[in-house]
């Protein structure tokens, strides 16, 4: 939540030079395998761990997962879950458009809904705009899985750096997302725009999403809306208040990433 409302702050590059410094020691002390008798939690915590350290740009876990993502590819992976998982994610996040197409070739083929969720979640990870933008075109076009298609945009949105165009695809193209995503109770049409604005920290947005929201949700997604408008409007609120102490303090706390 702080690194959504300090992004593009001065308080930015030194909150996660901290997140570095805290989550690398603690994957490095569970390491890439699990132990024996390992419980779920920390199986979990391991692959979070790797996601988190692949999206900050850590060198070391970026480069372990792309070791490890061909193996990770196949449903018949050797890898545990909770790894295959992060390594999936991992390798999604910096792919080029040749890895891209593996992942977005193996959700088109994999024949389990565990499998298309899996994949599609990785898929949803990718960093660069224009795949960003692609994923979400094969979506609407029908070319993806009709249940995990019309989660998409929730989740490509995910990331701050696609909110906006996450959100103005949803807008342009909303008779196909609003057939995608159906009436579901936890997701379905009232969520596209609120989730597709959900990591975003500009006021403004915030009233831009009440009214979309109105012209194409109508009234039975106001609620909505008005949750996720008043998160958006908090976050604004914590940067204004709090970006430049917290760079200060987090500036001699993490003054340069550890070795």
């Amino acid at each position: 939540e702080l690194e959504v409302a300090f992004r593009g702050s001065p308080a930015e590059p030194a909150l996660q030079r901290g997140m570095r410094a805290l989550f690398a020691p603690a994957l490095e002390a569970l390491g890439w395998q699990p132990a024996p008798g390992e419980d779920a939690q920390t199986q979990a915590l391991r692959a979070n761990l790797i996601l988190a350290l692949a999206r900050l740009g850590h060198e070391a876990t970026q480069k372990a997962a792309v070791e490890r993502f061909d193996a990770a590819l196949p449903a018949s992976s050797p890898l545990p879950p909770d790894i295959r998982r992060a390594v999936l994610g991992a390798g999604a996040l910096g792919a080029d458009a040749a890895r891209f197409d593996q992942l977005l070739q193996a959700m088109k083929q994999a024949d389990s809904e565990r499998e298309r969720w899996l994949l599609a979640n990785a898929l949803a990870q990718v960093q660069q705009p224009d795949l960003a933008l692609r994923l979400l075109d094969a979506a609407v076009a029908g070319e993806l899985p009709r249940l995990q298609a019309g989660n998409l945009p929730g989740a490509v949105a995910e990331n701050p750096l696609h909110g906006e165009r996450v959100y103005e695809h949803v807008r342009r193209h909303w008779t196909a997302w609003s057939a995608l995503a159906g009436d579901g109770v936890f997701g379905g049409r009232n969520w596209l725009l609120p989730q597709s604005a959900s990591q975003l920290a500009d006021a403004a947005w915030a009233e831009r999403l009440r009214t979309d929201q109105r012209a194409l949700a109508g009234p039975a997604g106001a609620s909505t809306a008005a949750r996720v408008g008043a998160r958006i409007e908090a976050r604004q609120r914590l940067r204004e208040r709090e970006a430049d102490r917290t760079a200060q303090l987090l500036s001699r706390r993490y003054p340069q990433d550890p070795p």
